[in-house]
């Protein structure tokens, strides 16, 4: 019996781990941004993870941040809604046009039919 699958879990999970670590205490914009890319191939499944992302969904005041955590969430736990309320309020809030764009683009492809997503692509576009 190849034991190589279970060897390839462990260093996964520890890979995962330190994802999380550095994302709950990275200060540098660069390696955050790159952890959230990175969670969302190797988190999939993983409660550290998601529960991550859906802090980071609910506490960042960067959009693309924001919108980076959200897709991330979506490949690791695609039926996940958590993020529709901090998509639509940073459609709301967000003073910057672009932040709202990627915010509306983003929240289309967790809930395809949201009127305030589809009036706010139509506004900008």
């Amino acid at each position: 019996m190849d034991n190589t699958s279970g060897a390839s879990c462990f260093v996964c999970a520890d890979a995962i781990n330190a994802l999380v670590d550095l994302i709950r205490t990275a200060d540098e914009h660069s390696y955050l941004t790159l952890a959230v890319k990175d969670l969302g191939l190797f988190g999939a499944d993983n409660e550290g993870a998601i529960v991550t992302l859906i802090e980071l969904i609910a506490s960042t005041k960067d959009d693309y941040l924001l919108c980076e955590a959200v897709a991330s969430l979506g490949k690791i736990d695609p039926g996940n809604k958590i993020a529709i309320p901090a998509l639509l309020e940073r459609i709301q809030t967000s003073q910057d046009e672009c932040g709202r764009l990627y915010a509306a683009e983003s929240l289309v492809k967790i809930d395809p039919g949201n009127p305030k997503a589809i009036a706010t692509l139509c506004q900008i576009r």
